[in-house]
Order: structure tokens, then sequence, then C-alpha cells
């Protein structure tokens, strides 16, 4: 794409920005991930039981707008305490229409994406739906080739294809231990998944890097929460969208059960289920805020491998609550082979992007020394002499950027 004619120098946005607080940020963000990410399927698997709310498209679309709602108010909250900066992008400042065009992308198709992962994710047992998940590094890779000109190293592309491996043997072990049978319409809804999720992360990059990069409109002051609101209010009217047209209700009498519409059902579940329904948009709105921080950070490659290796807690999760009420959770050693796979293939991978950032930041400093002896200048920095001073500051920075 044009807009990423700078792609060698946007590459490494996340580390110029926050400098040596960098990978320590970046440790942090993915460890959110897949924590949150380990919860918010068994959560919201518990609420689509037949007795509660089994409209898994429509429960996407009202926690995904709650949590455009929530995220816009504490965007607007951060601009009133801080309308002393004037230069500082904020959801109904200038520009907006700008910013939408960016996140119109992946705000459509994170939508799309929720609403089929959640009817798939209702369709099958949770252990099947991961074994369903395991390509979606794959896409994920050819989204971030054609979308955001990411070239992977022969190293990388080991790692990846081992992560890949691992899920699908982690996946398969899962399958056969459990019900992997479905009807072919459950299969290939899970399977539309992955292909969906490699789209959201390429786009979601794409918007990442446009509307946060030093050089645009803006000065790159459009943080994760502003772009994640915008992103949400789009994504929650697509899975809305979706919900009247697959869940607006049945009242054929051929059928042997009728079913309310989503709206109408939600309305006549008692206050403690809604609550809990809705009650989800509060871990979806720290995952999400969480990934656009890490997607800005990293790129679309790393942020698919995270998101690879998180079946390994999802598995652990899904299985333990999964066997609660039949069989108690056993490991098999083809389990440890498929997590052993997925661990060592992203500790390599992880090892390998670590050297080549330090690399790459030895490589920006030495020509700035080499500069600066030359002309006898020195940079000191104001709190180097008090090393939690220049701690807070650094996550004080990140913080508020963010």
């Amino acid at each position: 794409m044009a807009a990423l004619d700078t792609n060698s120098d946007i590459s490494g946005l996340g580390q110029r920005r926050f400098g040596n607080a960098y990978h320590t940020l970046l440790a942090v963000s993915i460890f959110v991930f897949w924590s949150f990410v380990s919860i918010i399927p068994v959560y919201n698997k518990f609420f689509f039981q037949k007795s509660l709310y089994p409209y898994p498209i429509a429960t996407a679309g009202i926690q995904l707008g709650f949590v455009s709602i929530l995220l816009a108010g504490l965007n607007i909250l951060q601009h009133q305490v801080s309308s002393n900066d004037t230069t500082r992008s904020w959801i109904l400042g200038p520009h907006l229409l700008w910013k939408i065009k960016w996140c119109f992308p992946i705000g459509a198709l994170f939508g799309l994406k929720y609403g089929v992962t959640n009817l798939g994710l209702h369709l099958v047992p949770a252990p099947t739906h991961l074994l369903l998940q395991s390509t979606d590094l794959v896409w994920t890779v050819v989204g971030a080739y054609f979308i955001n000109a990411e070239v992977v190293s022969t190293v990388e592309l080991f790692c990846l294809a081992g992560c890949i491996v691992g899920s699908i043997i982690l996946g398969w072990s899962i399958g056969n231990s459990s019900q992997i049978s479905a009807p072919i319409f459950a299969i290939l809804i899970n399977l539309t998944s992955p292909i969906l999720l490699g789209l959201c992360l390429a786009t979601l990059r794409l918007a990442c890097t446009e509307l946060m990069r030093p050089d645009n409109r803006v000065g790159g002051t459009v943080s994760s929460m502003e772009l994640t609101s915008i992103k949400l209010v789009l994504s929650s009217s697509v899975a809305l969208i979706l919900a009247c047209l697959m869940e607006g209700g049945n009242d054929d009498e051929t059928k042997d059960e009728a079913k309310d519409s989503w709206w109408v059902a939600f309305l006549e579940l008692n206050k403690s289920t809604q609550l809990g329904v809705i009650g989800g948009a509060a871990l979806i709105a720290v995952f999400q805020v969480n990934c656009t921080f890490l997607t800005f950070l990293s790129s679309t490659v790393t942020v698919g491998l995270v998101g690879q290796v998180k079946i390994i807690p999802q598995w652990i999760l899904a299985t333990i609550t999964s066997s609660r009420k039949t069989t108690g959770f056993e490991v098999h050693k083809i389990n440890v082979l498929g997590a052993v796979c997925i661990m060592a293939s992203a500790a390599v991978y992880a090892i390998y992007n670590y050297s080549k950032s330090q690399q790459q930041l030895q490589e920006e400093i030495l020509p700035k020394e080499d500069e600066d002896s030359c002309t006898g200048k020195t940079h000191t920095n104001e709190n180097e002499e008090h090393p939690l001073l220049a701690s807070i500051d650094a996550v004080g920075r990140s913080a508020y950027t963010q």
C-alpha cells in the first residue's frame, strides 16, 4: 500500500517512542494479553447456555457497544483533565473522519470476526473450538505481507511453523480426547474465524501505524484508548446487524421450538444475567486496549505469534471447565509435546527479535554518538541521578501516550 512506503521507518515506532522501557512494556502487554484472552471465551461460554442467553452474536454486539461507550467516556475525561495540551488528539477532536477512515477496515472486520467467533464457540465445545483456530497464524502472516508489507526472516519462518505444528498437535489431541464430531456448518464457521483474525491483525497494525506515527496530521497523539473506541463503535454496529439477521427470532410453527429475537430475550432476562452479559465488557475493554497497544509496540506477525501461544492457557482453562462434570483434568504426553513445541518456537522467536531490536538500537545510537564526538556535544538526562524519577517518568509517558 502507498501509505506504507516508509515501512522500514515505522516498524520500530514503539521502540523509538519508549526507548529503554520498550521491552518491559512489551513483556507486560503480552502477559496481560495471555491472561485476558484465556478468561473471556470461558466467561462468555457460560452465558451461552440455553437457560441463560444463547445469542452469541448479539452478546458480541452488546459487549462491544458498551466497551466503545466506556472507552469514549474515559478518553473524553482524559482530555478534560489534560485540557492544557490542545495539540493532543481525542475522540471528539479534529480530523475525526480521517481517523474513521483508517479505523473502518479493522472496525468492520473485527465486528464480523467477533460475532463469527462467538457463534463458533456456541456451536462446538471450547476445546474443539481451539483446535479449529490453530491455523490463524498462517492467515496472519499472509495478511501482514499483503497489507503491511511485513516480510519474515528464515529464522522467524521456522519459529512460526513450529508454533503452528505445536498448536495442531495440542489441538488435535484435545479433539481426540473430546468430541471433534460437529455439523459441517459449525466446522466451517470455526474455520472462517482464523481468516478473519489474520485480516483483523493486519488492518489493526495498519491503523496503528497511520494514526500513531509522529509525522501525521495529529502528531501521532492518537492513543490506544481512542483508536480502540472508534474501532469498536464500528465493530459493535456490524455485530448487531449480524445479530438482527441471524438471531432475529423464529416464529415458524414447523420448528421444534420458537425462539425470541435477541433483544426481546435480553430484556426478559433477570437483572443478574443481564449484568453478567454486560459485565464481560469490562474484560473486553482491558483486552482490546492492550491488544491495540501491543500491536503498536510490535508487528502484525508478533501479535499473531503471541495469539498462537495463547492456546496453551486457553486449553488448560477450557479443558478444566469442560471436564468438571465428567472426568478430572488429565495431561497426556502428546499434550506436553505440542505445548513444548509452541513454547520453544515462541522462545526462539522472542530471543531472535530481542537481539535484532538491540542491534537496530545500537545502529541508531552509534552514528549519533560519532556526530556528537565531532561537535563536542554531550547529552544528559535530567533524571539520570534519580533512578526512581526516571522509572516513574518512563511509566508515566507510556500510560499518558497510550
